[in-house]
């Protein structure tokens, strides 16, 4: 575990395509292993992966899968959370660069993304709203999917040892009188 998360860290820290394509890759592949496990194991082994499965692969579907990822994942709290990790775990130079780049947006005034949408303020107005700049993202794109990708391991393993307690907690079956 400790091994993973320095490897998380790390990629956090400098994001890089190779990066992001190795987390999406074990998040995805610890997900798929895990529902042979969910089907062959017995008792407390089996209810654990029946909540890695469940909870990662609602996660993983919700944060990375494309059309989630760009109407429901920027509304999840990991993604707020990553936000107010950035400046803390990326090089700041890496940071410096992917604001640069949003600062210096293309000629033509795009529709806003979902997630710039939701960094905007609503106004009660009776008028329609209009962009009139941009919004830059906190976040670099390679940064949220490394980010994603690893908080879809860690919430399944929650989720396992969640469904594991609670299968440990639950009473016997109940027994009618006649």
């Amino acid at each position: 575990m400790i091994v993973l998360l320095a490897a998380a860290f790390a990629a956090l820290r400098t994001p890089t395509p190779l990066w992001a394509n190795v987390w999406f890759s074990v998040a995805l592949a610890s997900l798929v292993l895990a529902i042979p496990a969910a089907v062959y194991r017995r008792g407390m082994e089996r209810a654990f992966w029946v909540g890695f499965a469940t909870c990662g692969w609602v996660y993983f579907v919700l944060a990375l899968a494309p059309w989630f990822q760009t109407e429901v994942g920027f509304q999840l709290l990991t993604t707020t959370i990553l936000d107010v990790m950035a400046p803390y775990v990326l090089q700041k130079e890496y940071l410096l660069r992917t604001y640069i780049g949003a600062l210096n947006p293309p000629s033509a005034p795009l529709q806003p993304t979902p997630w710039q949408a939701w960094n905007l303020p609503e106004f009660p107005t009776t008028k329609p709203w209009r962009m009139v700049g941009y919004v830059p993202l906190l976040c670099p794109g390679l940064y949220l999917r490394i980010g994603h990708a690893v908080f879809c391991v860690v919430i399944a393993f929650l989720g396992g040892e969640a469904i594991r307690f609670l299968a440990a907690t639950r009473s016997g079956p109940a027994t009618t009188e006649r």
